[in-house]
């Protein structure tokens, strides 16, 4: 069994399945998160925590209290 973020998954199939012959890919995944997966050489890029691509987690200096759609 593996474990990953989903993006990681998608990313690593969107490569293999349809740009196998490109050393790196971006693969931007929009949903209640927005995040992304790196592939540089067949392999996924995680980070050095791990958490590579979570843009939609990323704290922004100065907001402390989350943004409400009005």
């Amino acid at each position: 069994v593996l474990v990953d973020r989903d993006v990681n998954f998608l990313a690593l199939g969107e490569h293999r399945a349809t740009w196998p012959d490109s050393r790196m890919m971006l693969c931007l995944k929009v949903g209640t998160v927005v995040a992304c997966g790196l592939i540089v050489n067949g392999e996924v890029v995680q980070g050095a925590t791990g958490l590579f691509g979570e843009i939609g987690h990323t704290k922004v200096a100065g907001a402390d209290v989350p943004a409400v759609a009005t």
